[in-house]
């Protein structure tokens, strides 16, 4: 500041002071962030939301930066260091939020013979999510939801499955995300034959504000009890 010191703020409070004899300077050079004016030595860590003023803010100014670009749950873009949006399907319902973050919506039923997360070929309920093809819909039957994860740097995707009944290699359900609200799929993985564990995908490069995963009977799934399960499913979000 103007008074020859140097004030430190960390989370929005004074943390320390000290004189400095530095003045402001107008120059043509370089201005480095993250990296030595002096060598070619680099921060070890991450920067965000780097800002520059021609003035001294003063400490109320500080805190509203911090408060506003700082934490926060929801389930929009308003910042925040870690969280998770998350699904344990305890409730027969599109629209549980099990996790510290919201989900932006409940998840979206493609069914032909749908009516609702407690019927049809795409159900919660028994405390899991639950995708087969029997009655024959002439589809693809899914379930997809969507997080806003615009506000993080990395977002993982977890979840555990189970095949019930007799899966053969011609039955396959296909597991994908989309950074662009459905309008485009990446495949994650796919599964077929009698299987069980738990997975995790590193879905960071499909980070946006409207992020949609979706579990889909990619192919037949049409014989008696044949079902794949979905359950504990998580987004892990941090910057």
């Amino acid at each position: 500041n103007t008074g020859n010191e140097v004030r430190i703020y960390r989370n929005g409070s004074l943390v320390q002071t000290f004189p400095t004899a530095l003045e402001p300077v107008t120059n043509t050079g370089n201005l480095w962030l993250g990296r030595s004016a002096l060598t070619t030595e680099l921060l070890n860590g991450r920067l965000d939301d780097a800002r520059i003023y021609d003035r001294v803010l003063d400490a109320t100014e500080i805190l509203a930066v911090h408060d506003a670009t700082a934490g926060g749950g929801g389930g929009g873009g308003g910042g925040g260091s870690a969280g998770n949006f998350r699904d344990d399907f305890g409730t027969s319902s599109f629209s549980n939020n099990d996790g510290s973050l919201s989900w932006s919506g409940d998840w979206i039923e493609v069914d032909g013979n749908g009516a609702g997360a407690g019927s049809g070929n795409a159900q919660i309920s028994g405390g899991v999510l639950n995708l087969d093809d029997n009655p024959n819909t002439s589809g693809q039957p899914s379930l997809a939801r969507e997080a806003d994860l615009s506000a993080y740097t990395s977002a993982t995707l977890t979840y555990d499955y189970q095949t019930v009944g007799t899966i053969e290699s011609s039955d396959e359900i296909t597991v994908e995300v989309s950074a662009n609200g459905g309008g485009n799929w990446t495949p994650l993985t796919t599964y077929s034959d009698d299987v069980s564990g738990s997975a995790s995908f590193d879905i960071s490069t499909s980070i946006s504000a409207d992020t949609q995963i979706r579990f889909r009977v990619s192919r037949n799934y049409g014989g008696g009890g044949e079902q794949f399960h979905v359950d504990n499913l998580e987004i892990t979000v941090s910057n």
